[in-house]
């Protein structure tokens, strides 16, 4: 009976002395786990203190591309950079979001180039057309914004000019055109397309009651409201054919394709 005490009292204490070398081992294991996590944070603590406050990383260098219409000095400007700005604090979005509310820029593209430049890729709004509203011109793109006001035509002869446009309450830059004014795009980009009127030196789209009419130099064509595209195909037919009969009459109504009228 006493060697069969003797042997649990041996295998507990074996089993006990396991046990604890098992917790020991846990416990390095976990010592060792959490050094490893202490140090990689004050590393990670102090390479971004690094990062975000040496002279190195401070910008010094901001460059514009694809800008035509618009002066570096002006969105760099509106970009309200601090002096002594960190490459790697600056907001890209918030820098983004004050050039685009520049009326002539469509969008900006920020890439932070280090160690301490800003490269800035803008893509600009293009000027097709020139608006007169309330005896005032206006500059426009191809999707009906309002770019800036002009003193008249000079030096934009080139433009297509639009007339009946209604810009009440519009701001320049806005993305808020009127159906009447898209229209009227949509007839210059149409027209635009057709080399029949490549060589028309004045181009005048009046809007009225919703209806659209073209003055092409001396030509007048009322256009009416859609098929824009069948119906200056249609126009060039009819004006090939007035010239051979020899009808001199620059009036033509297109409001319908099945019905062509000339006025005198």
């Amino acid at each position: 009976m006493d060697d069969v005490s003797n042997y649990y009292r041996k295998n507990k204490a074996a089993a006990s002395k396991i046990e604890w070398k098992g917790r020991l081992l846990k416990l390095l294991r976990l010592t060792i786990t959490f050094g490893i996590i202490c140090a990689v944070s004050f590393l990670i603590v102090a390479g971004y203190q690094f990062l975000t406050t040496d002279e190195y990383f401070i910008i010094k260098d901001v460059r514009f591309m694809g800008n035509n219409f618009t002066r570096d000095e002006e969105l760099g400007s509106l970009m309200e950079l601090p002096v002594d700005s960190n490459i790697f604090k600056v907001k890209i979005g918030l820098l983004q979001g004050r050039i685009i509310s520049h009326p002539w820029i469509k969008d900006a593209v920020i890439k932070r180039e280090l160690p301490n430049s800003l490269v800035i890729n803008i893509e600009e709004r293009i000027p097709v057309a020139v608006a007169l509203y309330k005896s005032r011109y206006y500059l426009i793109d191809k999707y009906g914004v309002v770019l800036g006001r002009r003193d008249g035509l000079q030096g934009d002869r080139y433009f297509p000019v639009i007339t009946g446009a209604d810009f009440r309450g519009v701001r320049f830059g806005e993305e808020r055109p009127s159906e009447e004014l898209l229209d009227a795009m949509r007839l210059l980009d149409v027209l635009k397309e057709k080399k029949e009127f490549a060589k028309m030196g004045n181009i005048i789209v009046d809007i009225e009651k919703g209806r659209l009419a073209l003055r092409l130099d001396d030509y007048e064509i009322n256009m009416g409201k859609g098929d824009y595209d069948k119906k200056l195909t249609r126009y060039v037919e009819v004006r090939h054919d007035m010239l051979d009969r020899g009808i001199a009459s620059k009036r033509v109504d297109m409001r319908f394709l099945n019905k062509v009228v000339i006025k005198n």
